[in-house]
């Protein structure tokens, strides 16, 4: 007979001497009575995954703790949530179109391709729409055609982490080179989407399926938060020039002019109102 080994107490845990009348059983001999028994010992490598804060989006860092990943259908109850309670359009919501930023939620795993971490708990969203045709004028070559850029929201406990900024650029480094690409946002959130590389366009810009949403989205906006809503772009949106600005438009480029723009995370925490698609 032989007596098993005492079980090594974890890190959390305090350690406990084992009793006086227990003896440490060798190696060898516990190899021998499990191959007697049909048994065989395998050596497992395991570790605990690490989460990607190490990882990089178009050159900047993910926040730490989080990953992004795919919308997938099960999202779907989420992202409508996410939405409505920002007030913004819940039309055209296909999980598909979305990317979605996560708490890492580490496990228990053996190393190798098959090791995961747990992504369900969602922190943060964006989509990209395709539109149907570019600005009024524009020169349609056979590059990739417009999309729109919307449904950007970061969770209230998230914010002021540079979480919407990193979703964005994720967003947007998926998309063909070259893809223009356009959104509406009210008027605080210009400073946060100039950073990210969009310009704010005069009206006589704007693709014509925008035009109804403009019109109807700077009066909702009036109501609903008591701001303008301004129309961005990328710099490769529009070939055009035009002197025509929106109202919008040009009391958010006076505002960034003359107060800078905001650090980077003091504008994520306005990252749900900034992409405010109405």
């Amino acid at each position: 007979m032989f007596r098993r080994a005492p079980v090594p107490a974890r890190a959390n845990q305090d350690v406990v001497a084992p009793p006086r009348n227990s003896r440490i059983v060798p190696a060898a001999r516990i190899k021998a009575v499990t191959r007697t028994r049909g048994f065989i010992l395998r050596k497992v490598n395991v570790r605990q995954d690490e989460p990607t804060s190490s990882a990089k989006v178009d050159g900047h860092p993910l926040p730490e703790g989080y990953e992004l990943r795919p919308g997938s259908n099960a999202d779907l109850p989420s992202i409508r949530s996410f939405v409505l309670n920002e007030k913004m359009n819940p039309l055209g919501l296909e999980p598909a179109r979305f990317t979605i930023a996560c708490v890492a939620a580490p496990t228990i795993a053996t190393t190798g391709p098959n090791s995961s971490s747990s992504c369900s708990r969602i922190a943060a969203i964006v989509q990209t729409l395709p539109l149907l045709e570019g600005p009024p004028g524009a020169e349609q070559g056979p590059g990739p055609g417009p999309v729109k850029l919307q449904s950007l929201v970061v969770a209230p406990e998230h914010r002021g982490k540079g979480l919407g900024s990193a979703l964005v650029r994720h967003r947007l480094s998926a998309l063909p080179p070259g893809t223009p690409v356009w959104l509406t946002a009210v008027e605080r959130g210009a400073a946060f989407y100039q950073r990210l590389g969009f310009r704010l366009r005069g009206l006589g810009e704007v693709p014509r399926e925008l035009w109804f949403e403009v019109a109807a989205g700077t009066a909702v906006a009036r109501l609903a938060v008591n701001q303008r809503l301004v129309v961005m772009s990328t710099t490769t949106a529009t070939t055009t020039t035009t002197t025509t600005t929106t109202v919008g438009a040009a009391a958010a480029s006076t505002s960034a002019t003359n107060t800078g723009a905001p650090p980077a995370a003091a504008a994520d925490r306005d990252a749900a109102a900034a992409s405010k698609s109405l």
